[in-house]
């Protein structure tokens, strides 16, 4: 389960994949308690995975029914007054157990174990404008030569046999003009990374091997081609790391990783390893993260991360939630927050940290989200919201909107 936007202090590219593998893609606030929401348990589904938390969320629920973010109506087309954002189930994507995004981009895997693009394009017709305004999500090509895969990763993919795929691609729509001379030379039919196997888990160009061991691939160099890396160069084992059993999904530079014993394990050399981080290059070795024991699940943001702790409750640290609208892309150093429980969470399950905006799944399979809501999904449009909302995942009657 996994969430998902670049942060832009990221000092290396070595946690990513290549231009086309990198444009991807979650909590903590300050002590919060539930809102009050209508109909707190009337949802028709079940939410058990959300991805592209803060863009345009797509939610999996526990029928394999994939929902996407609407921001629809005639009023949004007419340019008059903006809908609240909600969630409605994109036809054709169906039997899916696992999705993953990436920009503008996404990919489903299916029952059958084949992986399926998946994009959010413009809108064709008056119904589909009225149904999800500007842009439609759609299911559209099939990745060629994958199959019986279990696990993905935006253009990666683990087969039942622990092997992993790589290719590269970019969203259709980015496709126009110069720039579709420049993606036609992408290797877009997937082909085995080199060196590697016995693959349980990965974030990144970071994998679990199934004996607890974290392997990576380095490029040593800003903007270097992870890709060809990782298809020609053998992956160096992460020392200090044993008897891992999953990593922290996320975008962070540094990484997650849960332990056996419910402790989280941080390395890298960005803020969350290193609270002043300088910017030198100098990395972090793996180390435990204090005050974190008996966690089940993590996440991590841009510089933030958000860890579930068995007992249901909810607990993080970092830099988040932040303000946007005044950022301008700096970060105030007086706004780290040391680990800390989220507060008026109980019953969850998975928790899922983004750049803008956080969610958690609870035991009933209800979904709730908190940060920044630019689409208005949880609250009024481009607010901010400090406390956990529930977004229900189900379709709104057609005669309720505008």
């Amino acid at each position: 389960m996994n969430l998902f936007f670049l942060s832009s202090r990221k000092k290396k590219s070595s946690l990513s994949l290549s231009l086309a593998m990198s444009f991807s893609l979650f909590v903590s606030v300050s002590p919060s308690v539930q809102a009050e929401v209508a109909t707190p348990a009337t949802a028709d589904a079940k939410a058990v995975q959300i991805t592209d938390v803060g863009g345009r969320p797509y939610v999996l629920d526990d029928k394999g029914d994939v929902w996407g973010t609407s921001i629809s109506s005639r009023a949004y087309r007419m340019d008059l007054i903006r809908d609240p954002a909600h969630l409605e189930k994109v036809d054709g994507l169906n039997k899916v157990t696992s999705i993953v995004a990436t920009g503008s981009s996404a990919f489903a895997l299916k029952e059958d174990g084949t992986v399926w693009n998946v994009e959010y394009v413009e809108s064709s017709n008056s119904a589909e404008k009225d149904k999800w305004g500007l842009y439609t999500p759609k299911l559209l090509t099939q990745v060629p030569k994958l199959k019986h895969i279990v696990k993905i990763e935006p253009y990666m993919a683990v087969d039942k046999d622990g092997k992993l795929w790589i290719w590269e691609d970019i969203a259709s729509s980015a496709k126009t003009g110069d720039w579709e001379k420049y993606f036609s030379s992408m290797q877009t039919e997937p082909v085995l990374a080199n060196g590697i196997d016995h693959i349980k888990d990965l974030s990144g160009s970071t994998v679990l091997k199934d004996d607890g061991t974290v392997w990576t691939w380095e490029c040593g160099l800003r903007g270097c081609d992870i890709f060809n890396v990782m298809r020609f160069n053998n992956p160096i084992q992460i020392q200090g790391l044993t008897d891992i059993v999953k990593l922290g999904q996320g975008t962070s530079p540094d990484q997650l990783a849960l332990k056996k014993d419910g402790t989280v394990w941080i390395w890298g050399g960005g803020y969350l390893s290193n609270p002043k981080f300088d910017g030198s290059g100098i990395d972090e070795p793996p180390a435990p993260i204090e005050g974190l024991s008996d966690i089940i699940d993590i996440s991590r943001g841009p510089e933030h991360i958000v860890a579930l702790k068995k007992d249901g409750t909810v607990w993080a640290m970092g830099y988040f939630p932040r303000d946007y609208a005044h950022l301008n892309n700096t970060l105030d150093i007086e706004n780290y927050r040391s680990l800390y429980q989220v507060e008026g969470l109980s019953d969850v399950t998975a928790v899922f940290s983004g750049d803008r905006t956080d969610a958690v799944i609870k035991k009933d399979g209800s979904l709730w989200m908190w940060g920044y809501d630019w689409q208005g999904l949880y609250g009024p449009a481009w607010s901010f919201q400090l406390t956990p909302v529930q977004v229900e995942v189900k379709p709104i009657p057609s005669t309720s909107r505008r």
